[in-house]
């Protein structure tokens, strides 16, 4: 399911995030999605990704989850994390399990680096 803020080009996947950002009346429209993995095969990317940035307004756990770290080897993700004490956010923990560190960190935006 699709959410759009009415009159705007806010838009997201997760409902609990539109309830959260959204003021006002919320669209909602059902489309197809497509994993990163999904993705990245259309477009016929068959190598290591130097930079990942990853902003889908709070389905960002999700693209991360749908990526083969294995076959794409990320070198950097940039990634938004919202959660106030980030080190215990979903997020940091999934990406500390694949074997990245935090280098960088802004407002919401995050930079991970590979340890290996």
């Amino acid at each position: 399911m699709y959410y759009q803020k009415e009159l705007s080009q806010l838009s997201t996947i997760e409902y609990e995030q539109a309830k959260k950002v959204f003021q006002g009346p919320i669209k909602e429209k059902k489309i197809q999605a497509l994993t990163l993995n999904e993705i990245l095969k259309k477009s016929k990317i068959e190598k290591k990704i130097d930079l990942l940035d990853i902003d889908v307004e709070g389905a960002d756990l999700k693209v991360l989850q749908s990526l083969s770290f294995d076959k794409y080897k990320p070198e950097l993700i940039c990634v938004e994390i919202h959660e106030k004490n980030i080190k215990e956010s979903q997020i940091f923990k999934f990406l500390d399990n694949c074997n990245y560190e935090l280098i960088w960190s802004g407002v919401f935006s995050h930079i991970f680096r590979s340890k290996t």
